[in-house]
């Protein structure tokens, strides 16, 4: 419990707010609540805390009251709050009037009245919100007294101040005997923004595709092609958080699809690879979502053929996990404490695409093409024994989709291959710089 200063006066309490930042910026710092000295009625009776009702949630509140009024005290009160628990002191044996708070609506100032008889019991109250609404209830004129209160609703202009979170006080179980006030911090978080991290956690390649194409440049200048792979696969994601400030999934704090989506685009130019577009997005802080399904890709890329040459190309794709970890930001405006949750992206899908490259032949002086023996077998029937009116002849063996069954559609792809069986080492195939060092640090290579 924190000590705060009150300051009473003859028939009113102002409770003076002063700008106040959890060193933890943990929500549950919350729950404390706070017991006002100011107490109306009389003390006998049995106690009761509306107060038990917040349930360890943070950013619960007081949602609805309800009084039961006999016309000329009350003989009870509930309290209902936001998360489903109401708490009623008293009896309900009389005629009830409600009222509803919205969920951004907080008691702020008022006053509480008792009866002028020996007994004193409480005979009703003025509330005021801080989204301006006044209710009067019960008795409050006539023949009653009142003691007034009052939460600073700004502090420098910008915090708003305690709100009423409960009430504490005695019953005999026919009257409402005795009341004061439970006051504290209201949590109402408000979304911030959302950012990925720049590095990423990649998991080893677990499996790759490819597919083979020719290209036969018979010009005298350097030309370009396209080499392309195309494939389905099944991914699934898990979005879960890791740390959330105290929020619990019962809160319903959220953050949108739509905000994960633009942030994780926005970021994404930092990375070398490109990331699976079945992601899962788990919108409420402290739940987790999973999300699988099937889409065909295809990956492509522009690959440079020397002139008067013979080319076997391919387009290599590796398929990786990987972990995209982010935070979130959210504020209170009413003691503008920042809270940061952290989560990731699990399991997702990220590929690392490369192009490979194998001089198979060469076009002679006289147009007529030259296939190197050692090549007969795979690309003799692909590369023709005369030459082509085409400048640059592609012959793209990756023009049907294949899956990741292990099932070939085409005669020179190869899908879900044995990843240690593409290794710089033991192949003609040429490999990038970049692929090398792609497979030294996934354990790809022998």
């Amino acid at each position: 419990m924190r000590n705060i200063p009150i300051i009473a006066f003859s028939c009113s309490l102002v409770i003076s707010i002063f700008s106040y930042a959890y060193a933890d910026n943990d929500v549950t710092d919350y729950l404390n609540v706070n017991y006002s000295g100011m107490i109306v009625g009389n003390p006998s009776g049995n106690e009761y805390d509306t107060s038990t009702a917040l349930d360890d949630i943070p950013g619960n509140k007081i949602s609805g009251l309800t009084i039961y009024y006999n016309g000329h005290y009350l003989t009870g009160l509930k309290v209902d709050y936001l998360y489903g628990d109401s708490v009623l002191a008293g009896s309900d044996s009389s005629t009830a009037t409600s009222i509803t708070l919205a969920p951004n609506e907080y008691i702020t100032s008022g006053s509480l009245y008792r009866t002028f008889d020996d007994d004193s019991f409480v005979s009703g109250f003025i509330f005021n919100t801080s989204e301006g609404n006044s209710y009067d209830l019960g008795k409050t004129s006539g023949d009653v007294a009142g003691s007034g209160f009052t939460m600073y609703e700004s502090y420098s202009g910008e915090v708003y101040g305690y709100v009423i979170m409960g009430f504490k006080g005695t019953s005999d179980g026919s009257a409402l005997n005795s009341i004061s006030l439970v006051y504290g911090y209201p949590l109402e978080l408000e979304y911030s923004g959302i950012e990925f991290d720049d590095n990423v956690t990649l998991g080893s390649a677990t499996n790759a595709f490819l597919a083979d194409s020719v290209g036969i440049n018979a010009t005298s200048a350097e030309q370009s092609t396209q080499v392309s792979v195309t494939y389905s696969k099944t991914d699934s994601s898990t979005d879960s958080y890791s740390s959330t400030a105290g929020i619990s999934e019962t809160m319903g704090i959220s953050v949108s699809t739509e905000a994960k989506t633009d942030a994780i685009v926005s970021v994404s130019e930092k990375w070398e690879y490109s990331y699976s577009i079945a992601l899962a997005y788990s919108e409420t802080v402290g739940s987790s979502e999973t999300e699988s399904s099937s889409t065909s890709y295809t990956d492509s890329a522009t690959m440079n053929i020397p002139a008067k040459s013979i080319y076997a190309m391919r387009r290599v794709v590796y398929s990786s996990t990987a972990s995209f970890p982010y935070t979130i930001t959210y504020t209170n405006p009413w003691d503008n404490a920042e809270f940061t949750v952290k989560g990731s992206i699990e399991n997702a899908t990220a590929v690392s695409s490369y192009n490979e490259w194998l001089e198979i032949g060469y076009v002679k002086d006289d147009g007529t093409y030259y296939l190197d023996p050692n090549y007969t077998d795979d690309y003799g029937d692909i590369v023709p024994s005369t030459s082509s009116t085409s400048a640059l002849l592609s012959s793209d063996s990756s023009s049907t989709s294949i899956d990741d069954s292990g099932a070939t559609t085409a005669t020179l792809s190869e899908l879900n291959i044995n990843i240690t069986s593409l290794d710089e080492e033991n192949s003609n195939w040429i490999m990038s710089d970049d692929e090398i060092q792609f497979r030294q640090e996934n354990g790809i290579t022998d």
